[in-house]
């Protein structure tokens, strides 16, 4: 195991389910709402770079954390479930169980995979400018991930509030 690499015991799919029983929780920001994007929001294949944007009214330094998940439904299991930890610099692959994840810090030459996807960290960047988070990151779909599926963006704050997933784009798998 590359010593980059650690594994944490986390709660993510308690995250998951309990976003998804209240996807339109407002955040607690006290400056307007949180906007969100992926780009490409939608197209088909493979293997893709994608570049998910978060915008914080109060400022960048309000994300703890950013997430992104392609999934046939709101759930970390069985998915590509990604996100960006900003106190570690870290990306995060959440594990076909959705209970554990693996990390790597942005831009270093490791991959995280799991069954769904696999991560290029070489290719990774973050740009967090004044009020904008923006997480690049390249992926490789498995062939067992298949169909068409849904891009989900998440955006935690430092107080612990959040915006619940929200559909922002689909993709389709061959």
């Amino acid at each position: 195991m590359n010593n980059r690499w650690s594994r944490t015991a986390a709660p993510v799919l308690a995250l998951v389910v309990a976003s998804a029983c209240n996807p339109s929780a407002p955040p607690d920001s006290q400056n307007g709402a949180i906007a969100m994007s992926i780009t490409p929001a939608s197209g088909s294949g493979d293997r893709q770079v994608f570049t998910a944007s978060f915008n914080h009214p109060g400022g960048s330094q309000q994300f703890a954390t950013v997430r992104i998940l392609f999934n046939h439904a709101v759930d970390g299991r069985a998915g590509c479930y990604v996100y960006y930890q900003r106190a570690s610099s870290s990306l995060l692959l959440v594990n076909d169980a959705g209970q554990e994840t693996t990390r790597m810090p942005i831009g270093s030459p490791s991959h995280l995979a799991n069954s769904q996807c696999e991560l290029d960290g070489a290719g990774s960047s973050v740009r967090d400018t004044g009020t904008q988070l923006t997480v690049r990151f390249p992926v490789q779909f498995k062939p067992s991930f298949k169909g068409k599926v849904t891009v989900y963006l998440f955006g935690e704050e430092t107080n612990g509030q959040s915006t619940g997933f929200k559909a922002s784009g689909s993709w389709d798998l061959p």
